[in-house]
């Protein structure tokens, strides 16, 4: 009798998530593992790094991910703007975070709010021509830990009332959509080289260097970098990122954010001797760790209960 009582017990915890070792929350988002390197750095906390020649670019790579299970406690987003530009890695040090990726775009066409209170505003008029740069954003509350990825006219950042945002563009993946992929529109009759570096087109229909954040269902936060310029990491566009980040983790929702030079991850103790810069960027012209661009706006995560 003893024994069925305690095999009774046991399946109702099972099917009722009371114990339950292959919930989804555990379950590591990557979905293919050949040509990744993957290691658990901290609880909660796991890199993915792909290096190597992706077939369907016809290019050679260089990507890192960060995936940070927003579920754990101990981890957290934390925004960070300076109105002096610094490097990642100094202020990251600076705000004792555990890892961390450059911020968005300029602050004139750019939304960043911090605990309650905007540190800036778009102050573009639509007709301009950098007006595109925060068309979506990165949403998050601390006090509950929701986080969300979606569209935002400018009168919707000012309704909103999460604490912290940080705007960008374009989406990638809204709820699973793939709107990334025709967000520059048919350029097929377009020599992209010829316009504006500011124009939407161009901007994100060549490679280069790229940031962006992503949301899993299971209330998981990527943090993206794609090294670029460069023979070995060739970049990619924010079509070929949205392919990309479909094929290996399928994300709910995902943002492009600043790129190019300013494309930076930064983990405080990566393992193996390595660089806290973990990718290459690109503002020394040289293919290393050194390369850091001064930038305005961060976004960090910190493991607050974890001694640091």
């Amino acid at each position: 009798m003893k024994k069925h009582l305690i095999l009774a017990t046991l399946f109702y915890c099972f099917t009722n998530g009371y114990i339950n070792a292959t919930s989804v929350q555990d379950t590591p988002v990557l979905k293919e593992k050949q040509g990744w390197n993957i290691d658990s750095i901290a609880s909660g906390i796991i890199r993915y790094h792909y290096t190597g020649y992706y077939e369907p670019m016809e290019a050679f790579q260089n990507v890192n991910v960060l995936e940070v299970d927003l579920n754990r406690k101990e981890n957290n987003i934390k925004l960070i703007f300076e109105e002096k530009e610094d490097s990642l890695s100094a202020v990251g040090q600076r705000y004792k975070a555990f890892a961390g990726i450059n911020g968005t775009y300029e602050p004139d066409a750019s939304y960043v709010k911090i605990n309650g209170r905007f540190v800036t505003r778009n102050k573009l008029e639509k007709e301009h021509l950098r007006y595109w740069k925060h068309e979506g954003a990165l949403f998050y509350n601390p006090q509950t830990k929701k986080a969300e990825i979606h569209f935002a006219s400018d009168k919707e950042y000012e309704k909103s009332q999460m604490p912290n945002i940080l705007s960008g563009a374009p989406i990638l993946i809204d709820n699973y959509n793939p709107v990334g992929l025709w967000f520059t529109g048919n350029t097929d009759s377009l020599c992209l080289d010829s316009l504006p570096y500011e124009d939407y087109r161009r901007h994100q229909g060549v490679r280069h260097p790229r940031t962006a954040v992503a949301l899993t269902r299971e209330n998981k936060l990527l943090l993206i970098t794609v090294d670029g310029r460069e023979r070995r990491a060739q970049g990619m566009s924010a079509a070929e990122l949205t392919h990309f980040l479909r094929r290996y983790f399928d994300p709910q929702a995902a943002l492009n954010i600043d790129g190019g030079g300013s494309t930076t991850m930064w983990i405080q103790n990566p393992g193996n001797g390595n660089s806290p810069v973990v990718n290459f960027p690109t503002d020394n012209k040289r293919f290393d760790h050194y390369g850091q661009r001064l930038v305005t706006s961060f976004i960090l995560i910190t493991q607050e209960n974890i001694p640091q």
